[in-house]
C-alpha cells in the first residue's frame, strides 16, 4: 500500500473516531442538524440564484452548493458529505504542512488536534458554513506554500481555493487579503514596492468594509454593538462599559468614526472580543466541558507558541500570521460568538504551529533513542527541509528563491 493511502486511511479513521466520540459527547444526532441559520441558506438555495440579494451575496457559494444538493435529493445531506471531504482534505493539508516545516511527528500532532477536537468537529454535521471555511482556510494556506515553493504554476489552484473559499463568508474577503500579502512579500522585488502593494491591498479592502451591501447588510448593527460594548453577540452580560456616540449612525463608516474618536477603548473592547475567542471557555458550558476546554486550549496556544518560535522568520510564520491577524481584526470589530466557532477561523492553523511545538519539545528526548529507532526517524524525517524555509525574504530577495532546494 502506498503512503498516500496509508495515510488517508489514517486520517479516516481518526475522523471518525472523532465524529464518534463527539456526537456522544455534546449527544449530537449522527444525521445533518439544522440550526436557526440553516433555515435561511436553505429557503435562498430553493429559489437560487434569484433569491441571491445584498443578504445573500456574500454566502452565494455556500447557498449554491445547497442548490446542487437539492438538485440531487437533499440539500443537508449533500451539505454534511461536502463538509466531510473538506475535513478530510483539510487534515490532510495539516498534515503536510507539518511535514514540510517539521517532522511526520509536528504533522500528525496537527492533524490529529484538528480531527479530534470537538469544538472544531462537531460543525461537521451541521448545515452552516463553518466546516467549509474553516477547510477552506487550510486549504488556502497549503495551496500558498505551494505557489511561492512552485512560483506561478501553482498560483490558479491557489486563487481557485482562495476563491470559493471567499464565497462562502463575507469575511473571507480577508482571506484574499492575505493571499496578496503572502505573495507580494514573497516575490522579488525591493521591499518599498511590496509594502506598497500590501498597503494598497488592505486600503482597498477596508474601502469595501464600508460601503459593500454584503458586508454591512450581514447585520447592519456592527457601530452599536461596538458601542454598547457587546463581547459576545447575544450575551449583554458579557459586555463591557463604553464612551456614548456622537450620534445613533450605525454603519460600517459610522463604527470607523467612533474608532477614531476612542482608540483605547475600542482596543480594549477588540482585545476583550479575541480574547474570548481564543479562550474558548464559556460560563455557560458544564464544568466539565470548561475545563477540557482550559487543558486543551492552553496547550494548544503554549505549544504554538513554542512552534512558531522556532519557526520565527519563516515562511509558515508569514503565511499563519497573514491570515490570522485580519481574522483576528474582523472578531475585534464585530464580536465574539457565544460557542466560540469564529476563533477557529485561524485556531484552525494553529495546529501546524502546535504540531511543531511538540516535535521540538519531543526532540531531546527522542535524540537519546538509537539512530535506527523508528519514533527518531519520525522527529528528524523533513528535518532537512525545515531549514530550507528559515528565512524571510529581506529587500530584494524572493523568499521562494530562498525556500528552494541547494544544489
Amino acid at each position: 500500500m502506498t503512503k498516500t493511502r496509508v495515510d488517508l486511511l489514517w486520517i479516516l479513521t481518526i475522523f471518525a473516531i472523532g465524529q464518534i466520540v463527539t456526537g456522544l459527547l455534546f449527544s449530537l444526532p449522527f444525521r445533518p442538524i439544522q440550526a436557526p441559520d440553516s433555515g435561511y441558506y436553505l429557503r435562498a438555495a430553493d429559489n437560487f440564484p434569484s433569491s441571491i440579494d445584498s443578504s445573500y451575496i456574500g454566502y452565494v457559494g455556500f447557498v449554491g452548493l445547497l442548490r446542487v444538493g437539492l438538485a440531487l435529493g437533499s440539500g443537508p445531506v449533500f451539505s454534511v458529505v461536502t463538509n466531510s471531504v473538506g475535513v478530510i482534505l483539510a487534515a490532510l493539508a495539516l498534515l503536510s504542512l507539518g511535514r514540510r516545516y517539521s517532522s511526520e511527528i509536528a504533522g500528525w500532532s496537527a492533524a490529529t488536534f484538528y480531527l479530534l477536537h470537538p469544538l472544531i468537529n462537531q460543525w461537521t454535521r451541521y448545515v452552516l458554513t463553518e466546516t467549509l471555511f474553516f477547510s477552506g482556510v487550510v486549504l488556502t494556506a497549503y495551496c500558498l506554500t505551494r505557489a511561492i515553493d512552485l512560483k506561478r504554476w501553482f498560483w490558479g489552484p491557489l486563487w481557485l481555493v482562495a476563491g470559493l473559499t471567499y464565497s462562502l463568508r463575507p469575511n473571507g474577503i480577508v482571506l484574499l487579503g492575505a493571499v496578496i500579502t503572502v505573495l507580494a512579500l514573497s516575490q522579488r522585488a525591493r521591499l518599498p514596492r511590496r509594502l506598497t502593494i500590501v498597503a494598497a491591498t488592505w486600503a482597498t479592502i477596508l474601502l469595501l468594509a464600508v460601503v459593500s451591501p454584503s458586508l454591512s447588510a450581514v447585520h447592519g448593527d456592527f457601530g452599536s454593538e461596538m458601542w454598547k460594548g457587546t463581547v459576545v453577540h447575544g450575551v449583554p452580560e458579557t459586555s463591557i462599559a463604553m464612551p456614548e456616540p456622537t450620534g445613533l449612525d450605525s454603519s460600517n463608516a459610522a463604527l470607523i468614526g467612533y474608532a477614531l474618536n476612542h482608540p483605547v477603548d475600542v482596543l480594549r473592547l477588540g482585545t476583550t472580543r479575541v480574547w474570548w475567542e481564543l479562550k474558548q471557555v464559556r460560563p455557560w458550558y458544564s464544568n466539565e466541558l470548561n475545563f477540557f476546554l482550559t487543558v486543551s486550549m492552553t496547550a494548544l496556544h503554549s505549544l504554538a507558541l513554542v512552534g512558531a518560535w522556532s519557526m520565527r522568520r519563516s515562511q509558515l510564520n508569514l503565511i499563519v500570521i497573514s491570515i490570522s491577524v485580519p481574522f483576528g481584526a474582523v472578531i475585534a470589530s464585530t464580536w465574539a460568538i457565544w460557542e466560540g466557532r469564529f476563533g477557529w477561523w485561524f485556531l484552525v492553523l494553529w495546529t501546524v504551529w502546535a504540531g511543531i511545538g511538540v516535535n521540538r519539545l519531543l526532540h531531546p528526548i527522542l535524540d537519546r533513542l538509537p539512530t535506527r529507532h523508528p519514533l527518531r526517524r519520525l522527529a528528524n524525517r523533513h528535518e532537512d527541509k525545515a531549514d530550507l524555509v528559515n528565512v524571510v525574504s529581506d529587500s530584494n530577495v524572493s523568499m521562494a528563491e530562498q525556500n528552494s532546494p541547494r544544489e
